[in-house]
């Protein structure tokens, strides 16, 4: 249903007139399925920074550009729909500096509950892109004088908050330990719903906020997993009724 969702997002997008464009910038939050540069091998342990080496990106971009594909992700193909550059990722973002379509957040890798990785460097989760965010606005003079405050606002004015799937990698994260899944999918409604409160209640007036994919699919889950409790299909069965659940519950 999400997937179908952000499709017919896009086609929304697309078939607005040049002139009646709705954003002029995008805001974008997630994990690997959104990351375009935040996440380098200054960061991530050498396991998973493949990313930042050949072939990735070798068919679109013609080297490595740090997202998790040889090609675009779908929010190229949204800022593209909006005429918008790409997006600059925030660690790549000079600070104090307004980015004139907006900014990247997302991290590979990160969870919707802090502290989960097994990898001490990445532990960037919901929370951090949120701290990151506020930092930005901040900068930007949310907290300033009334100028500033009124610049701030016409900085998000007209921005789409795009809030991808970020949350998969708890339950990979947890599937090796004792943490129940219901547990799992509980805490990352509610940092979920705590990171939407906030950018609405001062900041956003367009979101879209995509579900999670079946992450019983993931190679990572299906090899942490024991084998009893799969699908037909060989996926985690209990993973992916959770993530049912998680989605019907956001």
């Amino acid at each position: 249903m999400g997937t179908v969702f952000v499709i017919l997002v896009i086609m929304m997008i697309t078939q607005s007139s040049a002139s009646s464009l709705p954003f002029t910038k995008i805001f974008a939050f997630g994990d690997s399925y959104t990351d375009t540069g935040n996440t380098g091998p200054s960061n991530v342990p050498s396991v998973i920074n493949y990313a930042s080496r050949s072939p990735y990106g070798m068919i679109f971009f013609h080297r490595p550009t740090n997202r998790y594909s040889d090609v675009c992700l779908v929010i190229d193909f949204v800022a593209s729909s909006l005429s918008l550059h790409y997006l600059t990722p925030y660690r790549l973002l000079e600070r104090g500096v307004a980015s004139s379509n907006g900014v990247n957040f997302a991290v590979a890798g990160s969870t919707s509950i802090e502290n989960l990785s097994f990898f001490d460097s990445t532990r960037e989760s919901l929370g951090t892109q949120l701290t990151w965010f506020l930092e930005y606005a901040k900068v930007q003079g949310s907290e300033q004088g009334w100028d500033r405050v009124i610049k701030c606002m016409n900085l998000f004015d007209n921005a789409l908050f795009w809030v991808r799937e970020i949350g998969s990698k708890d339950y990979a994260y947890t599937l090796a330990s004792t943490i129940p899944n219901t547990v799992v999918r509980d805490l990352a409604v509610k940092r979920t719903t705590i990171f939407l409160e906030v950018i609405l209640k001062k900041y956003a007036k367009y979101v879209v906020v995509q579900g999670l994919p079946p992450a019983g699919c993931l190679a990572t889950s299906m090899m942490l997993s024991p084998f009893p409790g799969r699908d037909d299909l060989g996926s985690i069965k209990t993973m992916n009724q959770e993530i049912q659940a998680y989605n019907a519950i956001l």
